[in-house]
């Protein structure tokens, strides 16, 4: 998706990078697929009003996602970061072309939020939701850092421990 001819949504500076929600949603066609780039493609994910951070996800967000999971060898829980710094198209049936302020709170409201990734994602994703459940965690617009996650994984034992709770608070400071 290249942005020729569109109006930007927000104030840029010189040097600041253009990124997806910087750009007004084009008004010219009505199907998602005109938001999904040429090597992405857009998969729906189900959600619940706590897995999407109780519905402030929308169209143009960037959000990681993350699974929770039941570990076959230990048959302990674990929650993983799948994916970092994705795109969401649309919740529901709203994309970035929808008028969201025309519609009532419970047309709003949604069960399904499509994100734009690579095709290996998509069958990570599918997986992933039949294994366990996923929740979104939304970005700070200007944050599209991919972050090294050191762990890899949260268990119990991590949970229970203490340690990497320090060690992220003491990071937060």
């Amino acid at each position: 998706l290249v942005p020729v001819g569109q109006k930007l949504a927000v104030d840029m500076y010189k040097g600041e990078p253009l990124l997806f929600h910087h750009v007004k949603a084009m008004r010219s066609s009505h199907h998602l697929a005109s938001a999904v780039r040429s090597n992405g493609r857009a998969v729906s994910i189900r959600v619940s009003a706590e897995s999407a951070v109780h519905h402030w996800v929308q169209p143009s967000d960037t959000v990681d996602v993350i699974g929770v999971f039941r570990d076959p060898k230990s048959k302990e829980m674990v929650s993983v970061t799948l994916l970092q710094n994705v795109i969401v198209l649309a919740t529901g049936r709203i994309s970035g072309q929808t008028d969201a302020r025309s519609l009532t709170e419970t047309e709003r409201a949604y069960t399904t939020v499509t994100v734009h990734v690579l095709p290996e994602a998509v069958e990570m994703l599918v997986l992933a939701q039949e294994l366990g459940t996923l929740f979104l965690s939304l970005r700070n617009r200007e944050e599209n850092e991919i972050l090294d996650l050191e762990e890899g994984k949260t268990t119990m034992a991590t949970l229970l421990t203490g340690e990497r709770a320090k060690r992220i608070s003491s990071q937060q400071n």
